[in-house]
């Protein structure tokens, strides 16, 4: 089966890692003047969006984060059965098409087949109770969460779910991509999703989906972040023609990173940098990659917040970006990343932070073990959005 040409550089057009860089590279790669990219399958799918992974409260604070976002230009909204919020996201929406803010075919919408999907039929199932909780027609993305099935107790409770009786229920269990991958495809056929792709796939487990799909991914969604670059992935993809988009590009809720050795702890000790006058420590979650003196000093450099240094990054090097947050300032900041670049000089010192540490676990290998629900986040009961007190970052001010 034919598939894209390689050719050097991740970056959008009219330069990423600098100007000049990403020229030959598929549209999948580089960033338009619209700030979209274009999938295989012709579509644009917005630079920015907004993820809804927040609270399990009933979604008021998601509705809210939904609407806000849309107001103010984000036209991408990522969504999954897990996170519990889709009828939220589906409201905002609705309220949104009615009042003229923007309209169905502005709106990039994608959603997640989640672990506890075993089988081709209950892909289908999945695909269709996420339509009805956004009251859509269709889907612009559905992904497969994980490369591996378990049906986890956290998980709400519906359909695509194994019963609460059932002994498999918090087991793992193997997971013919195959299998469902046919489902994913028998989706787009009926017209009920126009692309498909992965979620927490290594690169490997890519190139295997390739060797057998007859509808190629167009997006694969990872965790990135420049604590996390997965090089080999996004070379991978971006070889392929597939667009990488970035999970938790600034961390994520209540999730430290992974066991470090006395070496990268040490490392990390020394990345904070003295905070300027009236500003304190970071107390956000996510403090770890915002307090690095690099991201700091680039952030004072330009009169940008770090999280908007750290997300202008992931976009020139070719990845689209789906931040989180419950906060309208936060919302607006993150997505105000159109309008200036980075220089080649401090695109590469961001690019260069080390050690590298998932936050939410390395790709899973082949022969690898499905983490457990907090090991790969599981929706939290309730979203709590911490200040961001860093060097450079007036984010709150005003409210």
């Amino acid at each position: 089966m034919a598939q894209d040409t390689p050719s050097p550089g991740l970056s959008e057009a009219g330069g990423g890692q600098g100007e000049g860089a990403g020229e030959g590279r598929g549209t999948h790669a580089r960033m338009g003047a619209d700030g979209c990219f274009v999938l295989r399958t012709g579509a644009a799918m917005p630079a920015i969006g907004l993820g809804t992974w927040l609270e399990g409260d009933g979604g008021e604070q998601t509705q809210e984060a939904v609407r806000v976002a849309l107001q103010c230009g984000y036209r991408s909204i990522d969504c999954a059965h897990l996170y519990g919020t889709e009828m939220a996201v589906g409201r905002a929406l609705a309220d949104a098409f009615s009042a003229g803010v923007c309209r169905r075919e502005d709106v990039f919408v994608a959603s997640k087949v989640w672990c506890t999907t075993s089988n081709a039929s209950r892909v289908l199932q999945a695909c269709e109770r996420a339509l009805k909780n956004l009251c859509l027609a269709h889907l612009d993305l559905f992904l497969l969460s994980w490369p591996l099935a378990s049906p986890l107790n956290r998980s709400p409770a519906d359909a695509t779910d194994p019963p609460v009786s059932s002994p498999r229920r918090g087991q793992q269990m193997s997971l013919n991509v195959a299998e469902l991958w046919a489902g994913m495809e028998q989706l787009v056929s009926s017209g009920q999703v126009k692309a498909i792709g992965v979620a927490n796939f290594s690169a490997p487990m890519v190139l295997d989906l390739l060797s057998h799909a007859h509808v190629l991914p167009a997006v694969v969604q990872a965790e990135i972040h420049p604590l996390w670059r997965q090089e080999q992935l996004v070379e991978v993809c971006h070889a392929h023609g597939i667009h990488v988009s970035a999970h938790t590009p600034l961390g994520t809720p209540g999730v430290a990173p992974l066991a470090l050795s006395s070496q990268e702890q040490a490392e990390m000790s020394q990345w904070s940098v003295p905070a300027p006058a009236g500003k304190g420590r970071s107390r956000t979650v996510h403090g770890p990659m915002l307090r690095h003196y690099a991201v700091q000093e680039v952030a004072e450099k330009y009169g940008k917040t770090p999280a908007q240094v750290i997300l202008r990054w992931a976009l020139q090097r070719g990845t689209s970006v789906l931040p989180v947050s419950v906060r309208e300032q936060r919302i607006r900041s993150n997505y105000a990343l159109l309008d200036w670049r980075l220089s080649d000089c401090d695109w590469a010192r961001i690019n260069a932070i080390e050690p590298q540490i998932p936050l939410l676990g390395p790709c899973l290998g082949p022969a690898a073990s499905l983490p457990n629900s907090a090991s790969i986040g599981g929706r939290p009961e309730t979203f709590q959005e911490e200040e961001e007190d860093v060097a450079g970052d007036d984010g709150d001010k005003g409210k």
